[in-house]
């Protein structure tokens, strides 16, 4: 069985005039960043998902997480329907959730979890963007990407029941003891790049690290919002 031995939380403003980054654990168990999609309300529609997501998770752990997103889509068009100037709202999904030995892990967009051992990344979700397809079906290369000038669209997100969205999920087999997952609302650039990744820090430490990392390298999108958990 899977036991945390802690947590740490962040949510940063970064250089935008707004934080639409939501967010929520039930301890021990699930953990959930969604990130608005920038637009007026967008912060109501990640706030929806998230909330969602826990609320569901945690009257039934083992339910289907299409169905969370359907439920989650639901709400999101009944907010619209009762608050118009919300229409088109939408948002991102990185959850992370521990069932005995396991850790499921679901995304939708570009917020990530990380799954980090001894300093290095062993899986980290694949965004759901224009760039990653466009690399996949050979159309630019890596490089190009990089800096692309829609390296900002997202191919999915969660928006509503007039237009459906899908998760897409793994299951993380090999946990061990010190191994720390990382979810945040989009990526870190040079998370790849550190040699090594540094070890788990306590809170103001970490806390100083992600903001750096964020006012500073993820310049296409203005906050961060990270959860960091140590498993043992």
């Amino acid at each position: 069985m899977i036991i945390i031995k802690s947590e740490q939380y962040l949510s940063e403003l970064g250089k935008g005039e707004n934080n639409q980054d939501n967010g929520g654990w039930d301890a021990g168990n699930s953990y959930v960043v969604c990130d608005g999609d920038g637009k007026a309300l967008g912060e109501v529609a990640s706030e929806i998902v998230a909330q969602t997501f826990l609320n569901e998770l945690h009257s039934n752990p083992a339910q289907d997480i299409s169905s969370i997103v359907s439920r989650s889509e639901n709400r999101i068009t009944k907010f619209v329907e009762e608050n118009p100037e919300g229409s088109g709202i939408s948002s991102t999904l990185a959850l992370l959730q521990f069932a005995g030995n396991r850790a499921r892990i679901a995304w939708v967009g570009n917020s990530r979890v990380y799954h980090i051992r001894d300093g290095k990344v062993l899986f980290r979700t694949k965004d759901h963007s224009w760039v990653n397809d466009a690399v996949s079906a050979g159309i630019i290369t890596k490089e190009e990407a990089v800096n692309h000038p829609k390296s900002k669209v997202i191919t999915r997100a969660i928006q509503g029941a007039h237009k459906r969205t899908t998760a897409e999920e793994v299951i993380c087999k090999d946990v061990r003891e010190n191994d720390y997952f990382l979810l945040c609302s989009m990526e870190y650039k040079k998370l790849g790049r550190m040699h090594p990744w540094p070890p788990y820090s306590p809170i103001p430490q970490a806390q100083k690290r992600h903001c750096k990392l964020c006012t500073k390298n993820v310049t296409w999108n203005p906050k961060i919002t990270t959860r960091q958990s140590l498993c043992r």
